[in-house]
């Protein structure tokens, strides 16, 4: 069962969402505060946070980037009443699988974690075709020649690798690697 963390403040909402979860078959966890959310983050095994960013101690875009740079195969919704567009913007390039306005309708709710559930199983095969290619053996074989290589340099060339793997598809490498796509583009740019 997939579990989900709502990160609400407001306990009304956080019940609608919880109810609609539940509704279609999800484990729900619930937290009010950025510093709860955190504590949940570090207790259970969470795929999905649907995250408000009107939180009372913490901007919700910082815990955003947060989740993401620990837990970067997480799965973040980010909501708000505010619908600025800058604020979408920028959850996104932090890394948010979607970005939702209140008052947010079941369907249009659900479509967003339903998506967000797919990016995660969209990944898993592909991850794992790619691991069963290799034995510890041959990993073993292929590991020894980068004895005495600088760990910066080894994962430059994996990142580059998988890249190339993924056809040029940054977001797609990102996933396959369990990077933020965020962090992917930074590092990118501080090689460049």
């Amino acid at each position: 069962m997939t579990k989900a963390l709502i990160v609400e403040d407001t306990e009304s909402i956080a019940m609608l969402y919880a109810a609609m979860l539940t509704k279609h078959g999800y484990d729900v966890i619930s937290a009010g505060t950025a510093k709860q959310a955190e504590a949940c983050l570090l207790d259970h095994s969470i795929s999905i946070v649907i995250l408000d960013i009107g939180l009372p101690d913490r901007d919700g875009l910082d815990l955003l980037s947060d989740i993401l740079v620990r837990k970067p195969d997480m799965r973040v919704i980010v909501v708000t009443a505010n619908g600025s567009m800058n604020k979408a913007v920028e959850a996104m390039r932090l890394g948010g699988s979607d970005f939702l306005v209140k008052p947010v309708n079941e369907a249009k709710f659900m479509g967003a974690v339903d998506n967000a559930v797919a990016q995660i199983n969209q990944v898993k095969p592909e991850w794992r075709a790619l691991v069963a290619q290799s034995n510890k053996k041959d990993i073993a074989t292929r590991v020894r020649p980068l004895i005495g290589v600088a760990l910066a340099d080894i994962e430059r060339a994996l990142i580059e690798e998988t890249i190339e793997f993924c056809d040029g598809s940054l977001p797609k490498a990102a996933e396959l690697l369990q990077l933020a796509p965020s962090t992917l583009y930074r590092k990118r740019e501080a090689w460049d």
